[in-house]
């Protein structure tokens, strides 16, 4: 850990991209099927979550499929049964959204008090993803693209979101997820901050690359200062 920042460097898969092969749902940490030991006892203590293996669509591209909140978790309808029933070993309510959006971790930004989704999901997609999260779901964007879930990482303390967030993006995410956003990058400088972490409201996990300043920035979005 940096000083006594619960924050940490890692890599999974070779990669900094942490936030593509794994995700974090409160105090679940959703890994790849086979993942090293190593990695997951240092997720397991620094986020204070129980590892879980998992594959997503044949996949090891846990975060890119898998949304969730502190209260539950979402997957694709293209997910199988087997793979559900891996999920559900987390003890966390499961639901399978019949959703054209499959991607559910790069479209779905949200914490345990709201979402906010990409523009491109239907009413009756909306009120099926505020149902399973039991929260209120609104459409936006961040930087005019409708990709939140990677633009983005949310916990129940507070957001980071790219540089390229307007105020009025912002002041969306603020209303709906109930907490402060702040800007920043990851991996020195990429703007995609979810692709490149995990956290929850107990620490992170941050790729390799991550700067000083980038995890300082990180420390005081997500309410993880000493």
């Amino acid at each position: 850990m940096r000083g006594d920042l619960p924050i940490e460097r890692a890599k999974l898969e070779g990669s900094p991209g942490l936030g593509i092969f794994a995700r974090v749902v409160g105090r679940a940490a959703f890994v790849p099927t086979g993942t090293a030991k190593r990695f997951r006892s240092r997720l397991e203590e620094v986020l204070s979550a129980k590892a879980v293996e998992v594959s997503l669509y044949g996949s090891r591209l846990i975060g890119v499929f898998m949304a969730g909140n502190g209260e539950a978790v979402l997957l694709p309808s293209i997910v199988n049964p087997a793979e559900v029933e891996a999920v559900e070993e987390s003890d966390l309510p499961t639901h399978v959204l019949d959703v054209r959006l499959t991607a559910l971790g790069n479209v779905i930004l949200a914490n345990s008090y709201g979402a906010v989704v990409h523009p491109e999901f239907r009413d009756s997609e909306l009120e099926q993803i505020s149902r399973a999260l039991g929260t209120p779901v609104r459409r936006g964007t961040i930087g005019g693209v409708g990709v939140v879930g990677s633009l983005a990482i949310a916990t129940d303390r507070g957001v980071l979101a790219s540089p390229d967030l307007t105020d009025e993006e912002a002041r969306v995410i603020e209303d709906v997820l109930g907490v402060r956003v702040l800007r920043g990058t990851v991996n020195d400088g990429v703007r995609y901050v979810r692709t490149g972490m995990l956290a929850n409201d107990h620490g992170a996990l941050v790729g390799y690359p991550t700067t000083p300043l980038e995890i300082d920035v990180i420390a005081e979005a997500l309410g993880l200062e000493p």
